[in-house]
């Protein structure tokens, strides 16, 4: 995982470097914040679809083997397609993924590469689940997907992950 500056080189410079406070405050949810310096490794107990689906995934921790969180994934063809992330021990909602540009029907074909993106949300009303405001959009590109910040000032590359 690499982090990226919100410059226009993408550097370190034109960023105030990517070890100032300032780079390291997230506009995200403090439900979302893990503590622990090393972060959390999970991964989803089975594989999401291209496709628009109706169920719920449980996050396990690698470590343990535990299920910390669960989302609960309600997708429809046309109209609203989101995926809520919730705590598993109480169900509280940390987040809301409007996954709407991703999935498309059985059949049909995706939309272009460049459009193609999962916007997530803040949770307002005390983790009840109503969607807030957004605050990071997720694109991906050839195995790289791109996490950009999209509160707390001007919009920028926050993060870039290599997948393999």
């Amino acid at each position: 995982m690499q982090h990226g500056g919100t410059g226009p080189d993408n550097s370190p410079e034109t960023n105030g470097g990517w070890d100032s406070e300032e780079s390291r405050v997230s506009p995200l949810s403090a439900a979302m914040v893990v503590k622990n310096p090393a972060g959390v490794y999970v991964r989803l107990d089975s594989d999401l679809q291209p496709h628009p689906e109706h169920r719920s995934i449980d996050l396990i921790n690698n470590q343990d083997g535990s299920a910390v969180l669960c989302a609960r994934v309600s997708e429809t063809a046309t109209g609203s397609s989101l995926i809520s992330v919730e705590t598993k021990a109480k169900g509280i909602a940390i987040a809301v993924m409007d996954t709407r540009n991703t999935v498309f029907p059985e059949g049909e074909s995706p939309l272009p590469p460049h459009e193609r993106c999962v916007v997530i949300h803040r949770v307002t009303g005390g983790g009840s689940g109503e969607i807030g405001i957004p605050c990071a959009k997720i694109s991906a590109r050839r195995g790289i997907f791109l996490v950009h910040y999209l509160v707390g000032g001007e919009p920028g590359l926050a993060l870039t992950v290599h997948a393999s």
